[in-house]
């Protein structure tokens, strides 16, 4: 009987389908590594802002050295009594008094510098470890995906052998048809009868069709949407 061996034909048709969708979704799963990468991403961001902020940090430590040696010097100056000019010592006075303003100035700030870059290096810290946990989870992932792609694989090669051996037993004709139809039927060339009706699209057939259909002596068509019509 022509018309069961073409549903079987359809039925590995569309578990082939089947599968390589599967396969292909497999393959891109497997080539995805955006999650990690922008974990990484995050990583090198974390470390650049720290980077940047200990730099920050390092130019005030310099800064407030430098007002402190002035400041130093200054007193030095001041307390040696080799300066005796009046003018001199009120305008060295101010600027002490300029210096020591420009000195707490600095000092908030470096305090804020140093608060910032101890967050940032947690921050950089919990990249890291979301960094080690991403790539623990996509190890994780593409062990079992590569288990199930080679298991679809295998399912695939199996069914295709198959396919390979049952279009040996239809002749050219009828499987050019069934290739016709599919492609033209949504995939659907051959229609299973149940309980009178063509489960393609869902028409009752009239009796004397149903009947030569459960013949099997012909390739019988549904009335209604032209596909191959396969009754038991």
């Amino acid at each position: 009987m022509v018309v069961r061996a073409l549903y079987d034909l359809q039925q590995i048709d569309t578990a082939l389908e089947a599968l390589q969708r599967s396969l292909a979704s497999l393959e891109a799963r497997l080539r995805d590594t955006s999650a990690v990468d922008t974990a990484r991403e995050s990583v090198e961001q974390a470390r650049q802002q720290e980077a940047t902020l200990r730099s920050r940090q390092r130019d005030l430590e310099l800064t407030l050295k430098g007002l402190e040696d002035k400041v130093r010097d200054i007193e030095g100056r001041l307390f040696s009594g080799r300066v005796t000019n009046p003018k001199e010592l009120l305008a060295m006075q101010e600027e002490m008094r300029l210096l020591k303003e420009r000195i707490r100035t600095t000092e908030d700030a470096l305090l804020k510098a140093m608060e910032e870059v101890e967050h940032a290096s947690r921050a950089v810290q919990m990249a890291q470890e979301a960094l080690s946990a991403a790539e623990a989870h996509w190890r994780t992932q593409r062990q079992q995906w590569e288990q199930e792609y080679q298991r679809s694989r295998h399912a695939w090669q199996a069914l295709q052998q198959r396919r390979e051996a049952l279009t040996q037993t239809i002749d050219p004709s009828s499987l050019a048809m069934y290739v016709s139809l599919r492609g033209s039927k949504n995939g659907i060339a051959v229609a299973r009868v149940e309980r009178g009706i063509c489960r393609a699209c869902g028409v009752a057939v009239p009796q004397g069709t149903l009947a030569r259909a459960r013949a099997g002596e012909e390739m019988v068509r549904c009335p209604s949407c032209g596909r191959l019509l396969y009754a038991e």
